[in-house]
């Protein structure tokens, strides 16, 4: 289990929320929320198990990457 937020930013933490002044007008909290929720989301799909078996490849797209289980 891993502890602290997963957001790289405060202001988007679930956790560990910290406001932020910019807040109101800000146009990258949609981002900072977007990659803690991928973080948590890879997280959650890997097991201890998927680690100690190399399972996991790393998928380049043209717009994205993106991490999957080898069989």
């Amino acid at each position: 289990m891993l502890e602290g937020p997963l957001s790289p930013m405060g202001c988007a933490s679930i956790t560990k929320y910290e406001p932020c002044q910019l807040e109101p007008s800000c146009q990258l909290k949609p981002l900072w929320s977007l990659v803690r929720d991928t973080i948590a989301y890879v997280l959650d799909q890997t097991t201890l198990e998927d680690l100690l078996e190399n399972k996991l490849t790393l998928n380049k797209g043209d717009n994205f990457l993106a991490f999957k289980r080898t069989n």
